[in-house]
Parts: C-alpha cells; sequence; structure tokens
C-alpha cells in the first residue's frame, strides 16, 4: 500500500516505485550511471555553427539554419539546442488592435494605406 501511495505523490507507475526501491536496497544508490541515456547526435561545433548563422540571419527559420549549417540532426534538436544554448527566442509578431467604428473616426488613425478623417 505504501508504493501505491507513493505512485500516486510523484504521479508515476508504481512498478517506478518498486525499480527505485530494489535498486536502493541492493546498491545504495538510486541515480543512473553516467552514460547510460542516448547519445548525442550533434558535437558542440555544429551547435555554435547553428546558433552563430540564428544570430547572423535572426528571421530565418530553423529549417533554413538546419540546410545551410548541415546540421546532422532533427529540426526538433536543433530549436532545442538554440533554446538551451543561446538567449535567442522566436520573435512575435505585434498584435494590431482592431478597427471598430470609433477608432476609424479618429483624427490621423492610418490602416492598410489609407488615412480616416473624422
Amino acid at each position: 500500500m505504501v508504493n501505491h501511495t507513493l505512485a500516486q505523490i510523484f504521479e508515476v507507475n508504481k512498478s517506478t516505485i518498486l525499480r527505485a526501491k530494489r535498486k536502493w536496497q541492493q546498491e545504495r544508490i538510486v541515480q543512473r550511471k553516467n552514460g547510460s541515456g542516448r547519445k548525442r547526435v550533434t558535437t558542440p561545433e555544429d551547435d555554435e555553427n547553428l546558433i552563430q548563422f540564428m544570430r547572423n540571419n535572426p528571421f530565418e527559420s530553423v529549417v533554413t539554419a538546419i540546410n545551410r549549417t548541415n546540421f546532422p540532426g532533427h529540426d526538433r534538436t536543433a530549436r532545442n539546442r538554440v533554446r538551451q544554448d543561446s538567449e535567442l527566442r522566436n520573435r512575435v509578431a505585434a498584435k494590431k488592435p482592431f478597427l471598430t467604428a470609433d477608432n476609424k473616426n479618429q483624427p490621423g488613425l492610418i490602416c492598410k494605406g489609407q488615412a480616416f478623417a473624422g
């Protein structure tokens, strides 16, 4: 019952709790071994080339950057590298207000190249 309660608290499966408990009893450690995860697809040079391209061309897409820098990973990997390893963030267009009847009657308001005079 304790394992079930812990599984609910940590929001994991009960087998995960049992595996961690067994590992603690046998080895007195619960951490993963170094190097036990998936190997990196890219080198630090690949990451730096991608980030440098994005700095020099801030309005280009990640897909364009991947093609121009011969980045060996997936586009999701490239986005993760840019987000984690640099201060760069994606650019979002400014929100434009809706034109209402009141807005149209304001002097000096310009919309799509046409001035609305009151």
